[in-house]
């Protein structure tokens, strides 16, 4: 075979070599495509799955909830429409129960505006503070007492040499300190003397007042017992609350039916439904995967034939040229040179091809 022959077929198989890789790259890129699509569509598929298991719960949840929701409204109403009623029963009933007390405490309390202006004495001595300075009446007279006597002879003097604006006070030695005390003490203990004298009222009209003001507390004590014993009194007998009862009663069974319900709702589309779910929506996505999947293993098996033919392509450059032309000119450049030497000198052969094409 003339060298020119051999260069033309060498160069038709270095070419078809190429070729071929360039089909294998694309077939790998398809492959590589085929594999991110099915990838996609198994996410896009499991996605699809998750959102509509969430939705369709979240169905079945928010169904019984709303339902729940009103019934417990319900249940809301008719206790509150109760406790309405029970406060005004019970509001009636301590109007009743104390009416006889109040009216005798007001009956007491005139008793004693009467004969204070009948013996043309001041308002003050019915107060708590008069029988707290001037008169004993009560445990509670000495406790008042006390808070007095600490204002007047104790908070009064701190406060006047701590806060006096005259510097000789705040500056003064401890017995100028203890005479200011002296005074202020004197002070009040004439101004109580005095207060005393004017007010004089006689032992029997002190006696009787306070013999009132005794009646008085007792009523007072029996109305806050009253109070108590009725606002603790859990007993309905007496009364009729039997629409809110059954209002109640009939709710909270409704709630207990709802809840049941919901829970075998949740159930069954936990043991069912959800699994119907699943098998409809991969159904539905089967054909788009298996068709992805089918076109993956097309290219792969076109990427194992062509393979094959370049490797025959390459054992038969490596078989029939390599040793004839030498690895240094398997290229297409260099054998396009040594071809168009062949054409420029007919019957030359291959080693002076080589030599002339490499001086070029």
């Amino acid at each position: 075979m003339e060298a020119r022959e051999i260069l033309i077929e060498a160069k038709k198989a270095i070419i078809e070599e190429e070729e071929k890789k360039k089909e294998l790259n694309v077939l790998r890129g398809k492959v590589a495509t085929f594999e991110q699509e099915i990838e996609k569509l198994e996410k896009a598929k499991q996605d699809c799955i998750e959102k509509t298991i969430k939705e369709k719960k979240s169905e079945i949840e928010k169904s019984y909830d709303d339902l729940m929701i009103s019934t417990s409204n319900k249940i809301k109403q008719a206790r509150e429409k109760k406790e309405k009623e029970v406060k005004k029963n019970k509001k009636a009933q301590i109007e009743k129960d104390t009416k006889e007390a109040k009216d005798n405490n007001k009956y007491l309390k005139n008793r004693i505006k009467s004969l204070i202006k009948e013996k043309n004495l001041p308002f003050f001595v019915n107060s708590d503070l008069y029988f707290s300075i001037f008169k004993y009446e009560t445990p509670m007279s000495i406790v008042r007492a006390l808070i007095v006597a600490l204002i007047f002879f104790g908070l009064i003097p701190f406060l006047f040499l701590k806060l006096a604006p005259f510097k000789w006070v705040v500056t003064a030695s401890t017995n100028i300190k203890i005479f200011v005390c002296i005074v202020n003490f004197l002070i009040w203990g004439l101004i109580y003397l005095g207060i005393s004298k004017a007010l004089h009222v006689d032992d029997a009209t002190i006696k009787e007042i306070m013999d009132i003001r005794k009646e008085i507390r007792e009523n007072k004590k029996q109305i806050k017992n009253i109070i108590d014993d009725i606002n603790k009194n859990t007993d309905e007998s007496n009364y009729d609350y039997s629409r809110y009862n059954k209002e109640i009663e009939q709710g909270s069974n409704d709630l207990k039916i709802l809840g049941d319900k919901r829970d075998a709702a949740l159930e069954n589309f936990n043991n069912v439904v959800e699994a119907e779910i699943v098998e409809g929506i991969e159904k539905e996505a089967e054909k788009d995967i298996n068709e992805a999947k089918n076109n993956l293993e097309k290219a792969k098996s076109s990427i194992e034939k062509e393979e094959q033919v370049l490797s025959e392509i390459k054992q038969k450059i490596e078989d029939e040229y390599r040793n004839i032309l030498g690895k240094e000119n398997l290229t297409l450049e260099k054998i396009d040179k040594m071809i168009d030497i062949a054409n420029e000198n007919e019957g030359i052969d291959i080693d002076t091809c080589k030599l002339l094409a490499a001086k070029k």
